[in-house]
């Protein structure tokens, strides 16, 4: 099985996680190709908040309300090895777990569980193999008491974009040049970290702005500056 990552926000350009030096760098040299990375567009945009009180800003989410002229844009990265079953992708799995949040390497992230590592897979992959994987992936989700928790990675009524199974529900992604798309197809699956939405609604720009020009890290400065944007992304620049 050929794999990879799609990485929608600062795994792809941050070099820390906190206090540990180079764990994102570490991670994108020793298991990714990323000379071979792909630019695509997924449903993304701004829908909950990280950090407290003032360092509080907006950070992406998959979302399944978006239509596909709202779509952004991110990148599907190859793994450097070749997966051959659950193992595998569990491993690989694991290494973005740590790279998002090194203090451990569960699929499902935090006391509060804000996100969960979850698995797409091609529309043409074959179908029993595909179960197989995601029966074997949920236990893993229930070992670390996952529960209910699946069908919040939302804001209602919208519905979820994780499955109970950790299949991310939301279409295979579309390169942004056509003609990379079959280089795109040839993976059978891609793992990304799916963070839950913790607001109630999502922001319009001005509310975007008004975080956006406080945040010491530059988050959406340096998401546009690596061609990780949303639809919203003009109207908030020019906010």
């Amino acid at each position: 099985m050929k794999g990879g990552v799609l990485i929608i926000g600062s795994l792809f350009w941050d070099i820390h996680q906190n206090k540990h030096q180079n764990v994102r760098l570490n991670w994108r040299n020793n298991h990714l190709q990323m000379n071979n990375r792909i630019h695509v567009r997924v449903p993304i945009w701004y829908g909950r908040t990280s950090g407290k009180d003032e360092k509080k800003v907006y950070t992406m989410v998959f979302s399944a309300v978006l239509l596909a002229n709202q779509w952004g844009t991110a990148y599907v990265v190859p793994f450097k090895l070749e997966t051959y079953n659950y193992t595998d992708v569990y491993h690989q799995a694991k290494y973005l777990s740590y790279a998002e949040g090194a203090d451990d390497t569960h699929v499902v992230k935090g006391d509060n569980k804000w996100c969960v590592i979850g698995i797409l897979f091609n529309p043409k992959f074959d179908a029993a193999q595909k179960l197989a994987i995601l029966n074997q992936y949920e236990q893993q989700l229930e070992a670390e008491n996952l529960g209910d928790v699946y069908s919040r990675f939302c804001i209602a009524p919208e519905p979820s974009i994780l499955s109970k199974l950790g299949e991310i529900m939301i279409p295979w992604p579309l390169a942004t040049n056509t003609k990379i798309q079959p280089a795109l197809d040839k993976l059978d699956f891609i793992i990304a970290t799916c963070p839950r939405q913790n607001i109630a609604a999502y922001p319009d720009a001005t509310a975007i702005k008004a975080l956006v020009s406080r945040d010491e890290r530059d988050y959406f400065y340096n998401n546009v500056a690596n061609g990780i944007t949303t639809y919203q992304d003009r109207e908030i620049l020019e906010a």
